[in-house]
């Protein structure tokens, strides 16, 4: 652990979150036209763990898709028509290319 108590024995990898960026700019036209609203959090930085985010809207769900430069990821889904908790699922994304598989597998998972 660093002087702070915050492990800094992580690896930080900014390419993960330039990827969610690429995605959202190179996929946001054809989600908008099938009726997804989406939401582009920006990176943080100078944090122990940096993130960004894509916030996506049908007019059934919504989900939240958080990618930290560690490669771990969170899709938090919500269906608006029934009062459950949201499901969580946690991610390990260890390259890039994942970061871009998972949001493709997300973008096909809302446009069903």
């Amino acid at each position: 652990m660093g002087a702070s108590g915050i492990m800094s024995d992580v690896a930080q990898d900014p390419a993960m979150l330039a990827a969610v960026e690429d995605w959202h700019i190179r996929n946001r036209a054809a989600l908008a036209g099938a009726g997804v609203v989406t939401a582009l959090q920006p990176a943080s930085a100078n944090l122990a763990k940096n993130s960004t985010s894509i916030a996506f809207e049908t007019p059934g769900r919504l989900v939240e898709a958080v990618v930290w430069d560690s490669g771990e990821a969170e899709i938090i889904s919500a269906n608006k028509r029934e009062p459950a908790d949201p499901v969580v699922r946690v991610l390990s994304l260890p390259a890039v290319d994942d970061v871009t598989s998972m949001l493709d597998a997300l973008r096909a998972e809302l446009l069903r």
